[in-house]
């Protein structure tokens, strides 16, 4: 909830340093899906990127 007023308010500064420490860091030591596994625990997956869209899409017909 901080980081969305944050971003609402225009402060991306801790986004900022956040990318730095977590991704910027690595540059092309890291692949983009090495890096996303060792941030977030588990790389990209179809069931999760099916599940955001319902989610965020569904909503808006029913």
């Amino acid at each position: 909830p901080e980081t969305i007023n944050e971003i609402q308010n225009g402060k991306f500064n801790n986004i900022l340093s956040w990318l730095r420490k977590n991704v910027h860091q690595y540059g092309r030591m890291m692949t983009a899906d090495e890096i996303i596994k060792q941030t977030c625990g588990e790389g990209l997956n179809a069931e999760d990127f099916v599940s955001y869209l319902k989610d965020k899409y569904l909503r808006l017909y029913e």
